[in-house]
């Protein structure tokens, strides 16, 4: 059971990352002119 609750919070933590950096990514095209 302890298992599971940290691998269940990992992913929440590793999905949130991905959310931020997915979201920077965008920003970071925008503010810099290619």
């Amino acid at each position: 059971m302890k298992f599971q609750a940290v691998v269940k919070r990992n992913k929440s933590k590793i999905i949130f990352i991905h959310l931020i950096q997915n979201f920077q990514k965008p920003l970071c095209s925008d503010y810099q002119p290619s």
